[in-house]
């Protein structure tokens, strides 16, 4: 036998392909010309089971195609892979007795579907709202949709200033909105490197001569650091009562951990409270379980020297303070109606007793207790809420710092955080802190068929980043464009915003009282220039100097607790 006849496997299985496949050709020629067609029982079988394969149509299904009232796209539908004679509709037609040829059909694509903000939304404020806001203060327009009619009210609600307020509170999100495009959060790495640089210099980049990157981005970069102590990366230590603290707390079954961590806290608050003294920093948070409280710094709100605001606090934590021999101001209760009248229904029940032949004595004693409980009930009534905020300026300050330096109270040991100290947070370095920073998030919105930039902000926002932010903005962008911004006020410092707020109005009022009393205006003079002087021996707070003056600054408007925010350079703020 010769070598050509010799084949291999794989010859042979191509012949064998070959030769079923002509037997099938012959067939179908075969079917044209007559219906019946006889198989091979092995052929025939196989062709049976490629058929029953393949899926019936469902007569009863829904069908693809959309009716014309129907707005949403067509779902793709099933392309059926089909090969070879299997595919034959006369086969098909010779099984089923239904002649159903199979076509690919192309998917059609989803239309474009605008992103859209709802203009109703409290986190965002959108772009057009913000120019209907300033055209109809300028030009008063005519209101004609409800659209209008809505922006309208909010102009009603709106503040003008041409300074931004200062927010006492600290923020937990920011969202800016721009028609412009905003600074990129996808730093490079000179970008990143410049902005952790002249943080923690505590650098101007645009006042300075030294090589770092002044882009826009790296100066957002610069805003979104501050210092914290301690921080533990496997819990939430702002808020305090943070729901995520679920992990095991390894300081409250070791004491040496926690004798450790009091330690250590012990040397950072005594760092951080003597760079406020020095005037090295212009404010810090201390977050315990059960109160905060906001350290300020000489100068800070107009204040010669410094102060504390602590919230919130009860009937025996002001007992505490007052044995400590810590004077400070609260929130006065106007309930002078209620006191008249509770007096006069006691001299009636005095008078009603001495007619019964009741002992005057036991009468002074019944008096005395019902005062005492009055008196009490009344202490209690605004116990752990806004109004139980305290006030403690000057030398009392040094008196708070040691009482929360030796408290033993200040360090809970039941619950989530046991044996773990209180919250640090602030804008400069201190001892044994950690350099911590915000989440950025950058979008593009589309709305109106207008598209609208957008960065967010998302930690710890301090009192500074706000109006560092909005002056950064205010110089990059186009002036014939406005911006807007939302903020979202954490829960346990909105106090912070709402006592200083009723501060300066305060003040403000006892301002105008004595221009209405003709009184000579040395007075305030003296106010300004003491601001101008305030703010000069806060240079070297780490603060940017124009931010500062806002610290500084008192008068009307001077600090407010915010929600929004909107910029135009040729009208100023808008704000509520």
């Amino acid at each position: 036998m010769s070598s050509q006849e010799w084949k291999t496997p794989d010859e042979i299985i191509r012949l064998q392909r070959l030769n079923k496949k002509k037997k099938q050709l012959q067939a179908r020629l075969l079917n044209n010309n007559n219906n019946t067609v006889n198989f091979e029982p092995k052929e025939k079988e196989s062709l049976l089971e490629k058929v029953v394969s393949q899926k019936r149509k469902n007569p009863f299904g829904k069908s693809s195609k959309p009716s014309q009232n129907q707005s949403e796209p067509a779902k793709r539908q099933k392309t059926v892979h089909v090969a070879d004679i299997s595919e034959d509709d006369s086969l098909f037609n010779l099984i089923s007795g239904e002649n159903s040829s199979v076509k690919e059909t192309p998917p059609q694509a989803a239309p474009s579907v605008p992103l859209l903000i709802s203009k109703k939304d409290s986190i965002s404020f959108s772009q057009e709202s913000v120019r209907r806001l300033f055209e109809s203060k300028s030009k008063g327009f005519l209101v004609e949709d409800e659209e209008e009619e809505d922006a309208e009210n909010i102009v009603q609600k709106q503040t003008y200033t041409k300074h931004l307020p200062v927010d006492w509170s600290i923020k937990s999100r920011m969202r800016l909105f721009a028609e412009v495009p905003l600074p990129n959060t996808n730093l490079k790495s000179n970008q990143e490197a410049s902005g952790i640089t002249s943080f923690v210099r505590c650098l101007d980049l645009e006042n300075s001569n030294s090589g770092l990157d002044i882009s826009p981005a790296a100066k957002l970069n610069q805003c979104t650091y501050y210092w914290q102590h301690p921080h533990l990366p496997w819990m939430t230590l702002f808020p305090r009562n943070a729901k995520s603290n679920t992990l095991l707390n390894v300081a409250s079954s070791n004491d040496s951990i926690k004798e450790a961590l009091i330690k250590d806290w012990n040397k950072s608050f005594k760092g951080l409270f003597q760079l406020l003294r020095a005037r090295q920093c212009p404010y810090f948070y201390l977050f315990a379980n059960s109160f905060s409280v906001l350290f300020r710094a000489a100068g800070i709100g107009g204040k010669v020297e410094m102060n504390a605001m602590l919230t919130p606090t009860s009937r025996g934590l002001r007992n505490a303070l007052k044995q400590e021999g810590i004077d400070f101001n609260g929130e006065e209760t106007s309930e002078n109606a209620i006191d008249d009248f509770e007096d006069d229904e006691e001299e009636e029940d005095e008078e009603w007793l001495e007619s019964l032949g009741v002992d005057k004595k036991q009468i002074i004693k019944n008096i005395a207790a019902t005062n005492a409980r009055i008196e009490r009930k009344k202490e209690m009534a605004e116990d752990f809420s806004d109004l139980s905020l305290v006030l403690i300026e000057g030398s009392e300050c040094q008196a708070l710092y040691n009482f929360l330096l030796n408290s033993k109270s200040l360090i809970t040991n039941v619950g989530r955080l046991a044996g773990i100290p209180p919250t640090l947070l602030a804008p400069v370095a201190f001892p044994k802190a950690s350099m911590q920073m915000l989440e950025t998030k950058s979008s593009k919105l589309r709305m109106d068929g207008v598209d609208y930039f957008s960065i967010e902000l998302k930690g710890v926002i301090l009192p500074h980043v706000l109006p560092f932010v909005m002056n950064l903005f205010a110089n990059i962008l186009d002036p014939t464009k406005t911006f807007s911004t939302t903020v979202a006020t954490s829960h346990c410092t909105m106090a912070f915003g709402k006592a200083t707020q009723r501060i300066n109005e305060d003040e403000v009022s006892k301002d105008s009282k004595k221009e209405e009393s003709k009184e000579s205006d040395e007075e305030k003079t003296v106010t300004v220039s003491d601001t101008i002087f305030f703010a000069e021996n806060l240079s070297d707070s780490g603060i940017p100097m124009d931010i500062i003056k806002a610290f500084c600054r008192v008068g009307e408007h001077s600090c407010h607790l915010l929600e929004r925010v909107c910029f135009s350079k040729e009208h100023g703020y808008s704000w509520k």
